[in-house]
């Protein structure tokens, strides 16, 4: 429960939180744990997008995590958000449509046509059902602010217009393919670990031996992948050794010729 008083969770329910959501013990989430750890109250994954955002945010030493100190910040940050979201669904359906969302938005100090505030229903519907979700509302409300806040440094004269160059052109759509490269990340390593699971669970049920070890070896190569992506070489190194392995041992056979799986 949070404290009034400080507007802080209490500590040691922070505590526990962050040794259940650590499930590496190295004493920092990452956004793979961060994601799995975190309900946009549907059963959906929560928005990768999203969470890189607070990632980027909460992460002061840039290690590409956050430590204790940093996750208590970003848990009071989505709880703040989370009443906000549920202030404006007044519906109590557990999501927002449009006429909520330019509600919200008004009430952020937003003057948006309607046809931009449907562009952003649209944008950020990743169901396809005309509304948005907390996830999606989080990710929405952040990057409106992000992008107001870089218009405002160009916007000098306050007039609402503003002229950039080309080179600056450039640098957004540079920083809106990194964000799309940490989506690929994710998607490779939950992909390979699923890969490596169902190779591990063939050895155990006396599979295909051959099938199944290259199976394990394409997860463990996606992994790599993902660790080349978000440049993590400790990571990269040990998993495209594994990868290695996987794919080059060969299994021994016994004394009847057929093939050991233990």
């Amino acid at each position: 429960m949070a404290n009034p008083a400080a507007g802080m969770p209490d500590p040691r329910f922070l505590a526990d939180v962050f040794r259940r959501v650590d499930r590496d013990n190295s004493g920092a989430i990452s956004a793979e744990e961060l994601r799995s750890a975190l309900s946009n109250g549907t059963w959906t994954p929560f928005s990768a997008e999203t969470v890189r955002l607070m990632i980027n945010m909460f992460d002061h030493d840039r290690s590409g995590t956050v430590n204790f100190n940093e996750f208590s910040a970003l848990w009071k940050y989505v709880v703040d958000w989370q009443a906000c979201f549920r202030s404006f669904d007044r519906d109590n359906s557990g999501n927002i449509d449009g006429a909520e969302l330019r509600h919200a938005l008004t009430t952020f100090g937003y003057r948006f046509q309607d046809s931009f505030v449907d562009v952003l229903v649209s944008k950020f519907d990743r169901q396809g059902r005309r509304v948005i979700f907390f996830d999606d509302f989080i990710q929405c409300c952040v990057m409106l602010h992000i992008l107001t806040a870089a218009f405002r440094q160009h916007d000098t004269d306050l007039d609402g217009v503003v002229t950039i160059t080309y080179e600056q052109f450039l640098m957004m759509c540079m920083m809106e393919s990194e964000r799309r490269w940490f989506d690929v990340a994710l998607w490779t390593f939950n992909l390979g670990n699923l890969l490596i699971l169902i190779g591990f669970m063939g050895f155990k049920s006396q599979g295909g031996l051959q099938f199944l070890r290259l199976i394990a070896a394409m997860g463990f190569g996606l992994l790599a992948a993902k660790s080349w992506i978000m440049n993590e070489p400790g990571e990269y190194l040990i998993n495209t050794l594994w990868c290695v392995a996987f794919a080059l041992i060969n299994p021994l056979p016994t004394s009847d010729g057929r093939i050991n799986r233990e």
